[in-house]
């Protein structure tokens, strides 16, 4: 059993690496090495040396993870899971050849755990990206469907969900759940959020997976937003198309012109085009993308294409196409033992019972059978006494001599001690015998 804390770490700092070439082995365009570590040490700075640790049962420990690039290719985006789940989602690093990076997580550990952990590294996103300005890029066809899509009618700063006839694959995530926002975004794979009035740079995890043809803040007094699949499987491409949409403006009028652009998600080849009609507002504030973001966004990495700069002019086309990217994987395995004590008596309670004036005593004997060593102590608990009779009285005689004793006195008629020191065991059986003595306190009769 394991409980995890909050506690992975990614260490930014690198370390320069020596390549090593076994007999045999070529290093590949990208190749790493992962190390696993584990230790006590709870400091993000600090990476134990040993793969395989014993402690006792309840305490936490420090994974490391270090892993280098043993290849000979720059490497940018970065995974990491271990046997008790993500520790590194898309984390973005420049990893050159021979370079090394780490990230650590804590865990507590209460039984045995061997803990492999798989490491994953890209040269790039799986896009590649490219305008209608380039040689070789795609052309601009805009598909005008403001007479024959279904209009949305989306208010201002508000969403509306799809269901492609298709499923589509988006960086990896598969769905046919499409969510409209007004403000110029698709959100993809989810049926709730929203992109809010204010555009952020990407990568924005806040907004998710989520295709960015003009995110901005776009009002609904004028135009509006419509939606369509053409052709036939396994051609079929969804179209969505925000038409004559202006700028909000507070207060009001919004903006004198309204933009049009859209989104074509193709069936076929799982590519995703944005083309730009008009982008417009009669602002230059706002014309061109000048308050917008476009590009595609994964949560914590993205690929941007312009954040607030006024370079998506009108008749522009862009295309990303999914592509495989160079990617290293690695694994390695640290082990954890959990030791714990277990405690053996030769009895589970030491009942004394004497009359005034007796003495006695008794042997307790204690041993550890487990394989974590502890430490104890002895107290005692007496209860009221019995009311006996002692030998040459009768009974009432006793009984006068129990009232006549003090209420703390009757409820504590021993003192009890012992004798024998605590004991801290080796991993091997342990014993430790304490004698215990008892004297009664009752007063003898008179």
């Amino acid at each position: 059993m394991v409980h995890s804390s909050a506690t992975s770490v990614f260490a930014a700092r690198r370390a320069s690496a020596l390549m090593l070439l076994l007999p045999g082995l070529a290093v590949g365009a990208a190749q790493i090495q992962l190390d696993t570590t584990v230790g006590t040490v709870l400091d993000p700075a600090v990476c134990a040396t040993a793969s395989a640790i014993a402690v006792e049962a309840g305490t936490q420990v420090q994974f490391c993870y270090t892993v280098t690039n043993t290849g000979s290719q720059l490497l940018r985006y970065h995974d990491l899971s271990d046997s008790f789940g993500p520790v590194l989602v898309n984390q973005t690093l420049e990893l050159a050849p021979g370079e090394s990076t780490r990230a650590t997580a804590r865990r507590v550990i209460f039984s045995a755990v061997v803990n492999p952990a798989t490491w994953s590294s890209r040269a790039s996103l799986p896009y590649a990206v490219a305008t209608s300005a380039q040689p070789g890029g795609p052309a601009y066809a805009f598909v005008d469907i403001a007479a024959t899509g279904t209009p949305l009618s989306l208010f201002d700063d508000a969403e509306f969900n799809v269901a492609l006839p298709f499923l589509f694959s988006f960086n990896g995530v598969v769905s046919d759940q499409l969510r409209v926002a007004n403000n110029g975004a698709v959100l993809f794979g989810v049926t709730q959020g929203d992109a809010d009035y204010e555009n952020l740079a990407l990568p924005a995890p806040a907004i998710g997976n989520a295709l960015l043809p003009f995110w901005d803040d776009l009002s609904d007094q004028a135009g509006n937003v419509y939606y369509e699949v053409r052709g036939a499987a396994p051609q079929r491409k969804a179209i969505i198309q925000w038409h004559q949409r202006p700028h909000f403006e507070d207060p009001p009028p919004a903006s004198p012109n309204g933009v049009t652009f859209q989104v074509i998600l193709s069936e076929e080849d799982g590519s995703i085009v944005f083309q730009y009609a008009d982008v417009d507002f009669g602002n230059a504030a706002w014309n061109n993308g000048a308050s917008a973001t476009v590009g595609l966004s994964f949560g914590p990495v993205a690929v941007p294409f312009a954040f607030n700069q006024p370079v998506v002019g009108s008749g522009l086309a862009i295309r990303f196409t999914p592509i495989t990217p160079d990617q290293a994987v690695s694994t390695d395995a640290a082990a954890v033992v959990a030791q714990s004590p277990k405690m053996t008596l030769n009895a589970q309670r030491v009942d004394f019972g004497l009359l005034p004036g007796q003495a006695a005593q008794k042997t307790l004997t204690i041993g550890n059978v487990g394989d974590a060593s502890f430490s104890w102590n002895l107290s005692e608990t007496v209860s009221a006494a019995t009311p006996v009779t002692p030998p040459g009285h009768r009974s009432p005689v006793l009984a006068r001599a129990v009232r006549d004793v003090p209420e703390k006195e009757r409820r504590h008629p021993l003192q009890c001690r012992w004798r024998g020191a605590p004991t801290r065991s080796s991993p091997t059986l342990s014993i430790c015998a304490a004698a215990i003595s008892c004297r009664s306190t009752w007063p003898r009769p008179r």
